[in-house]
């Protein structure tokens, strides 16, 4: 028997009633290590599933969530999670509803975490400390202000790695 590292799940729009028993089946899993279920319609209560599965769950490096409906509240619980994870090194949240507090919650767990997120790909508008280790930014698809753009820019004179941008 074969086993699986990476679960791809793209558009398969499974919610959050999905997402809650595939959380389940991902806290009894010790091998998969890439998770990808972008543009599935996985709102708040799907990513506080997802958070407690990363409170626990030590295999996990990549968690992949682009294109759903994940707001502040969801980030605050993916977030709280990071505190006690330590294994997660990619996480993705590209084209959701993330606002300044969600990236604020992001930020300051990241300041705490034992292993730092090494690429993390979201709008980002308040990031100062957050980019000085971050080795790797996607920003694309994102309605970043003049004064966001500015933000970054001020952020990215106290990088201490080499950072690729994608544009």
């Amino acid at each position: 028997m074969q086993t699986i590292l990476t679960l791809n799940l793209i558009g398969n729009k499974i919610a959050s009633a999905g997402v809650q028993h595939l959380a389940n089946a991902f806290l009894q899993n010790r091998i998969l290590t890439t998770i990808n279920i972008s543009c599935s319609d996985i709102d708040e209560t799907g990513a506080k599933y997802l958070a407690s599965v990363l409170q626990c769950n030590t295999t996990i490096s990549t968690l992949i969530l682009q294109y759903n409906r994940i707001g502040d509240e969801g980030v605050q619980h993916l977030a709280a999670a990071l505190l006690k994870n330590t294994t997660l090194t990619t996480l993705s949240l590209e084209h959701n509803k993330i606002g300044n507090e969600g990236i604020q919650h992001l930020a300051n767990a990241l300041q705490k975490n034992n292993v730092r997120l090494f690429f993390i790909d979201l709008y980002v508008l308040h990031i100062n400390d957050l980019l000085q280790t971050l080795t790797t930014l996607n920003l694309r698809w994102n309605d970043i202000s003049d004064i966001g753009t500015q933000e970054i820019a001020n952020a990215l004179k106290h990088n201490t790695v080499h950072l690729f941008v994608y544009q």
